[in-house]
């Protein structure tokens, strides 16, 4: 005996799976605590930016974020495999020189080798307005929860952050990170 499903039959059944699938996700939302979506509502807390890690500059030196407290900070994870690299660092420091000494830009790669980086930074334009940090370690993006290349995160004067975009960002997006850091 075979059982044969015809057509209005089968767009019934996919229906009811939708249905369910649907209705699964909105019970789950409403009887856990966290939700599925809990790790990206927590992007909006505070994130301490690993003060104590050793991040080194590209001379060597160890380098304490606590130098920049009081001052606004954005703070770029990168790498120099990543293809918006080419792009997103220069955008960065561009839209950065436009607010001078009011704010920092942190442009923190992940784990690569001093010497490779300043070879990767040869192939792009002078960026005077970044500090550029190596992590060693991978302290910030695993900090941050970091998931996405880039990442970067906006910080106000107190230390607290007010934004993370996780992947490539528009100069829009950039400018209005910045004016909410300096708003307070």
């Amino acid at each position: 005996m075979s059982l044969t499903i015809t057509r209005p039959q089968r767009f019934i059944l996919v229906a009811l799976v939708f249905i369910l699938a649907v209705l699964a996700f909105f019970v789950y939302q409403r009887i856990s605590p966290q939700g599925l979506f809990s790790d990206l509502q927590n992007d909006l807390r505070a994130i301490d930016p690993a003060l104590d890690a050793a991040y080194t500059d590209l001379n060597g030196n160890t380098i304490d974020l606590r130098t920049y407290k009081g001052r606004p900070i954005i703070i770029n994870a990168w790498a120099t495999w990543m293809p918006f690299s080419h792009t997103e660092l220069p955008l960065i420091d561009t839209v950065a020189s436009r607010y001078g000494e009011d704010i920092v830009v942190i442009a923190m790669n992940r784990m690569e080798d001093r010497a490779f980086i300043q070879a990767f930074l040869t192939t792009l334009p002078s960026m005077s307005h970044t500090v550029f940090l190596t992590d060693p370690a991978d302290t910030f993006y695993r900090a941050v929860d970091g998931y996405a290349m880039p990442e970067t995160v906006f910080y106000r004067r107190d230390g607290t952050m007010v934004e993370h975009i996780r992947g490539v960002m528009s100069e829009t997006d950039l400018v209005a990170g910045i004016e909410e850091i300096l708003a307070d």
